[in-house]
């Protein structure tokens, strides 16, 4: 027998997914999340992706969240909308700190490089302003 959870009031088949994370992708639905990839290990540090699951407290972060049956997951409650703005200010603060201080060049070079030149990572930045 099948199955689902329902995410934003849509009803979605788990078939494998390891997560909320990919299995609101397949659906369709947009969550922003920095440091996942699928062919990694799940971290977790971000906080990009944080979600509201109904019958739980807190906000539970949809990459590392198993995916489970029955399970009632809201994408962009206002709470949720808030701990992504906090998340995603707090990021930003570290990488105006990091480029603006006397920070050693190799730090700068190996964590925040590829947030200037790497039209990928500007792309992501821009859209999840957008969408806050």
């Amino acid at each position: 027998m099948s199955e689902y959870m329902i995410i934003d009031g849509i009803k979605v088949e788990i078939e494998g997914e390891k997560n909320v994370l990919e299995l609101a992708r397949k659906a369709g639905i947009e969550i922003p999340a920095f440091c996942y990839d699928p062919e990694l290990s799940i971290y977790g540090a971000c906080r990009m992706c944080v979600v509201e699951v109904e019958g739980r407290r807190g906000l539970a972060t949809a990459c590392i969240q198993k995916a489970e049956e029955g399970m009632v997951v809201k994408t962009s409650t206002p709470t949720v909308i808030e701990a992504r703005r906090v998340v995603l200010d707090l990021i930003l603060s570290i990488i105006r700190l990091a480029l603006t201080t006397s920070t050693p060049s190799l730090v700068k070079d190996k964590c925040f490089s590829k947030l200037s030149t790497d039209k990928f990572e500007v792309i992501k930045v821009v859209k999840l302003l957008s969408i806050l």
